[in-house]
């Protein structure tokens, strides 16, 4: 008998130390990844443990506006509670933890809400192993992945503080599982009409907890209708019937928010709804907002350096545009993301440098929008919602853009840019932001 790399071995001795040098190289990127992703779990238990608050408004909007809610649901008649909600969300939410025993407890309710957050964690970990398992065969970069998703400081103070962001994207990963074939990663190709009445049920569920998740219904409703062919009438009427909700309540509060709240002027939708113009520095702030999360695919993206010459050329005029229109724009101290804080803290300098990402921003909406029929109906009606919101904060989309991308993105989109490398720049971008959450909200006390 013969071992590898001997004299007498058929395989020659450099060829067997080149494949012992990729196994080695292989097992300690594995055994990183999942020290990441422990650190990341420690963390997420500590941050609870401690009260957490890295994206600065969950434990103001606990105390002033959810926790009353959920114990006005439990205490109030159910048609005055609807009506007196001080909540700018669907009651959803608030309607679940108002079930519960324990409501008045202050404790127990955030521990309900930190069992959420876990379950998101979960099952976006169950959807992406499945999603990714013929190209990521080894689960570690899912447990990667599922780490930078617990670094996240908007799912982080929204499940320490029991807040609606955080069960719509436990809705959304449930949706995924179901709208995709464990075998393959991709979309079922037929739909039984259980399959249909769960994705109707989840992703309407997700909109009755926060409006902006709109987007999600009506992906749904088109993926079963495009790309698994279910049948249009059963299909048509289902998704009704979960809107039929919707339409109560919308008339109940005459608007699509609750009236203490219209009367307030809190939320843009109702501006425009009863004729006022959106403001249009959205536009700024939602590009701003989305580039950080598109750096790391960027970075992973491989392309060959003629296609770059067009993508920078429109880059430019975007920017150029951006900053014609809006070169006389005050930043605003309240919402905008990590960005817009960058900028006010670099005084004169920050509006090109916001602006610039914006454009950079909308360059990547752009593209995720042109990649594919599904893309354009997934992102379009992601992004349209948060243009007409009033005043935007980074927790829309920390960590949605992340696991939109990663569950629900289609071919040409996904692939190329899911890689280890992404999701290794995602983890550090995660960190980076909740470094910076706690440094900035917690430390120096800003709001």
């Amino acid at each position: 008998m013969t071992s590898f790399g001997s004299e007498n071995s058929p395989i020659p001795e450099v060829i067997v130390q080149k494949i012992w040098g990729w196994q080695r190289q292989r097992d300690r990127a594995r055994t990183v990844r999942l020290v990441l992703a422990a650190l990341a779990g420690v963390s997420w238990i500590l941050g609870f443990a401690l009260g957490e608050d890295s994206s600065g408004g969950g434990r103001f909007d606990f105390l002033n506006t959810h926790w009353p809610a959920s114990k006005m649901f439990a205490d109030a008649p159910f048609l005055m509670a609807l009506r007196e909600d001080p909540s700018a969300t669907p009651p959803l939410h608030h309607m679940l933890m108002a079930a519960l025993p324990w409501v008045h407890d202050e404790f127990a309710y955030r521990l309900t809400g930190f069992a959420f957050g876990t379950a998101v964690l979960v099952a976006f970990a169950i959807a992406v192993r499945r999603r990714f398992a013929l190209v990521w065969p080894d689960g570690s970069l899912a447990l990667l992945a599922t780490g930078a998703v617990a670094l996240s400081p908007g799912l982080r103070s929204a499940s320490f503080w029991g807040n609606t962001d955080v069960l719509p994207l436990l809705f959304t990963a449930l949706t995924a599982l179901l709208l995709r074939d464990r075998s393959t990663g991709t979309w079922h190709s037929s739909a039984t009409p259980t399959r249909i009445g769960g994705v109707a049920l989840l992703s309407a569920a997700a909109f009755y907890t926060r409006q902006n998740f709109i987007f999600l219904p009506l992906f749904s409703f088109w993926i079963l209708a495009v790309r698994s062919r279910a049948p249009l009438v059963p299909l048509c009427f289902t998704f009704g019937l979960t809107a039929v909700p919707a339409l109560a309540l919308f008339g109940l509060w005459r608007g699509l928010t609750p009236p203490a709240v219209q009367a307030e002027r809190m939320h843009a939708l109702d501006q425009l709804a009863s004729g006022s113009a959106p403001d249009l520095t959205s536009f700024v702030y939602l590009g701003a907002m989305v580039a950080p999360f598109a750096l790391p695919f960027l970075v992973a993206r491989k392309s060959p350096p003629g296609r770059w010459k067009p993508i920078l050329l429109g880059y430019c005029v975007l920017g150029a545009v951006l900053f014609l229109c809006f070169r006389h724009m005050q930043l605003s101290p309240l919402g905008g993301g990590a960005v817009t804080k960058l900028g006010l803290l670099l005084g004169p300098a920050g509006l090109p440098v916001v602006l610039a990402l914006a454009a950079l921003g909308w360059c990547c909406i752009g593209a995720a929008l042109a990649a594919s029929a599904d893309n354009a109906v997934l992102f379009g009606f992601a992004a349209f919602p948060l243009l007409v919101i009033g005043t935007l904060y980074q927790r829309y989309l920390d960590p949605l853009a992340f696991i939109l991308v990663l569950l629900l993105a289609s071919p040409p989109l996904a692939p190329p840019l899911v890689t280890e490398r992404s999701v290794v720049a995602s983890y550090m971008l995660f960190m980076f932001f909740e470094v910076m959450g706690i440094l900035w909200y917690m430390l120096l006390g800003h709001t």
